[in-house]
């Protein structure tokens, strides 16, 4: 009884702290020296400096604290996506949210991604792409009809040229950014196992030397002009993302219990394998100020080249 009174001296009233376990990745985003990771239980930022933690939930503000998208805009704003639809972003010292898409009728409503191109968001989604302008800080159209069979979930987008290119787990969908309407399928082409992907369910996708590269759950291909071709040293690897950098393209895959981290020099070179660990990787990223290559795991936290694990402390 007595513990219990002490305790309670010492706690204010009305301030809560939640303690969650942050040990699984969903993204990174990388800020002057900071690695920003949201998790399955919040937000965690990491200064390599000095290998300090900040820890944020949504008792600190944030809109959910099973997140699955992050992003830092040019000016420095952190935005954030969760499971549930809710955006987050820090700007002026606080924590905002927006939750728009989280309060629409649709059944499936989590945030994948984020893509930003110029003053405009492109927020992948359970459900589409939906564009938000950051200049008028406005939502604007919708892209969830590309023709697939059925709905499709949006894991990835890049912008190639003057085309978006959306990877969902219905294939890939192609549009001309210039196109009158994309809310129309007819907008869209669609690229399917029949068009040489390995996979119809595609999880990353990038541009690399010019060409597309799709990760899909079995293998990895490439966009020849009128098709795609699978890559065979990726065949049956569950390809989770794709890291164009200077000279090479690092490509995260997942097989049998254990991730891999290769890169290409060339689309078609042989890749070189610059780590093997046992567990789920699920996202890559580049720590601008040492160009270290990190990978966000599924129950492990961040992988530094080291082969060290930063994560910090929380209930297992």
């Amino acid at each position: 009884t007595n513990l219990f009174a002490r305790q309670a001296e010492t706690m204010t009233i009305g301030s809560w702290k939640n303690y969650t376990d942050m040990k699984s990745i969903r993204g990174i985003a990388t800020q002057e020296g900071n690695v920003i990771a949201v998790t399955g239980g919040g937000l965690f930022m990491y200064r390599v400096s000095n290998s300090s933690f900040t820890k944020l939930t949504n008792a600190d503000g944030l809109g959910s604290n099973d997140m699955t998208a992050v992003t830092v805009l040019q000016n420095g704003e952190i935005w954030t996506g969760g499971s549930d639809g809710v955006l987050s972003y820090f700007k002026g010292g606080t924590w905002r949210q927006i939750r728009d898409i989280r309060e629409s009728p649709r059944t499936q409503k989590g945030v994948r991604n984020f893509l930003v191109a110029g003053n405009t968001l492109y927020i992948t989604t359970d459900f589409g792409i939906v564009l938000y302008r950051l200049d008028r800080m406005e939502f604007g159209d919708t892209y969830a009809n590309f023709g697939f069979s059925t709905q499709a979930r949006v894991n990835d987008v890049v912008i190639h040229g003057n085309q978006l290119w959306a990877a969902t787990d219905q294939g890939v969908a192609v549009a001309s950014v210039n196109a009158g309407n994309l809310s129309d399928r007819a907008a869209w082409t669609r690229y399917l196992p029949a068009q040489g992907l390995p996979n119809q369910n595609i999880q990353s996708i990038a541009v690399f030397q010019g060409t597309i590269l799709a990760g899909t759950l079995s293998g990895l291909a490439y966009f020849n002009g009128s098709s795609f071709s699978a890559l065979g040293a990726f065949s049956s690897r569950s390809v989770t993302d794709i890291l164009p950098r200077l000279s090479s393209v690092a490509v995260l895959s997942n097989s049998g219990g254990v991730f891999s981290v290769d890169t290409l020099n060339a689309i078609t070179a042989p890749p070189q394998n610059i780590s093997q660990t046992v567990g789920v990787g699920q996202v890559l990223a580049i720590e601008t100020q040492t160009n270290q290559l990190l990978v966000g795991t599924a129950s492990k936290g961040i992988l530094f080249p080291d082969g060290s694990f930063v994560v910090p402390n929380g209930p297992q």
